[in-house]
């Protein structure tokens, strides 16, 4: 503990004034936009959907021409058919 007073004291208030500060700056970074932190998973998810909507096309493409699309398990049982 202290021995004197006020020293304590105004480490109590130097303290408080650091909190009071560490609070302000969160609340400032609250307020900012996080578009720049999310932009990245942004365009991996875009990339995912159109990925997704070029399967799904694919498959209806192969579907009119009256063929059967080759499902990925069908592919693997393929592939260790012919590593046998």
């Amino acid at each position: 503990m202290c021995q004197n007073t006020y020293l304590c004291e105004q480490l109590a208030v130097e303290r408080h004034r650091e909190l009071e500060r560490e609070i302000a700056q969160r609340h400032l970074l609250a307020g900012l936009p996080r578009q720049h932190r999310n932009v990245g998973w942004h365009l991996v998810g875009r990339l995912g959907a159109m990925l997704v909507a070029l399967g799904t096309r694919l498959e209806q493409v192969e579907q009119r021409r009256g063929k059967q699309a080759i499902h990925p398990i069908n592919i693997r049982v393929y592939c260790q058919l012919l590593s046998v």
